[in-house]
């Protein structure tokens, strides 16, 4: 935030209260940090963004004051539209390993209850992203799961690697414990990659009800719901079908800026399966404001 007094108008980005919420996920120099940066953005910006209405819900929760500077804009996702979406040689799921929220782990150890109980399971599971610290933490219990063959760990992939990647797949785990929005959900559902998730996530509005949400962080239960996922015909189609088009109402304007949603200062929160389909006239209260860097939240 600028520091000098008659400074220009400053709009502040809010991608999660993470640091709020799920503390122990933060070493404590990054929990102080954040605290500090995070408090005087959300006390002094002219403008805040959060990318979703929970997160908006969170920050009026903890600063209530920003009611009325406050506005909901979603991401967009007309650009995995141009993406690889070959048809994959190999069955391949998707999972993400790059913040400390991400539980690749649960994913791991779902792997190994699918093998168990779906008899000649051999979906492969990608998980990018991992620090090469978290690697052999990652492998040496798929090997314990017995799904060491199926479980393929990367580190941070260059563009066009991660979208030969993610094209073709056939599901998006995303076992986290928190999400600010969680737009890998939504890139997936864009391409007709069903998702599966857990109920209380923040993924909601990401995933509408065309994901597959598990009763919680347990093996067996996000097992359960990859199960019903990769092997349910109907529901997958109907996940398929349905995330197509609850997606496409996440898009970028001509202008490219995406959409904005309605809610601003103390409006009632509009439905989640339309708030990115607004006119472009609903995001031209950012005319004239000079937008904040956003400080990209490293691994603790």
């Amino acid at each position: 935030m600028p520091l000098w007094p008659n400074r220009p108008a400053v709009v502040a980005t809010v991608h999660d209260l993470r640091h709020l919420r799920q503390p122990a996920e933060f070493a404590k120099p990054r929990r102080v940090y954040r605290g500090v940066m995070w408090g005087q953005g959300l006390r002094r910006a002219d403008a805040l963004v959060a990318n979703s209405h929970s997160t908006a819900e969170h920050v009026l929760g903890v600063r209530p004051s920003a009611d009325g500077r406050l506005h909901t804009i979603h991401f967009g996702c007309d650009h995995v539209l141009r993406w690889p979406q070959a048809d994959p040689t190999d069955a391949h799921a998707i999972a993400f390993a790059d913040w400390t929220n991400k539980r690749p782990d649960l994913a791991v150890a779902a792997w190994g209850v699918l093998r168990r109980e779906w008899s000649g399971f051999a979906c492969a599971l990608d998980i990018v992203g991992a620090p090469r610290a978290d690697r052999s933490a990652l492998r040496q219990p798929a090997a314990e799961a017995g799904v060491g063959d199926l479980v393929r760990v990367h580190g941070y992939l260059t563009e066009d690697v991660h979208q030969a990647l993610f094209g073709p797949a056939r599901l998006v785990v995303s076992p986290s414990t928190l999400e600010g929005f969680g737009f890998p959900v939504l890139e997936g559902m864009r391409l007709g990659i069903p998702a599966v998730c857990v109920r209380g996530a923040g993924l909601e509005e990401a995933g509408g009800r065309w994901a597959f949400h598990a009763d919680g962080w347990t093996p067996h239960a996000f097992a359960d719901a990859g199960g019903r996922a990769l092997f349910d015909p109907d529901r997958r189609s109907r996940s398929i079908e349905g995330g197509r088009k609850h997606s496409a109402r996440f898009h970028v304007t001509p202008h490219g800026r995406a959409a904005a949603c309605g809610r601003r200062g103390g409006g009632e929160r509009p439905r989640c399966d339309c708030t990115a389909g607004q006119e472009d006239a609903d995001a031209r209260w950012l005319t004239g404001l000079t937008p904040m860097p956003m400080i990209k939240q490293r691994r603790s």
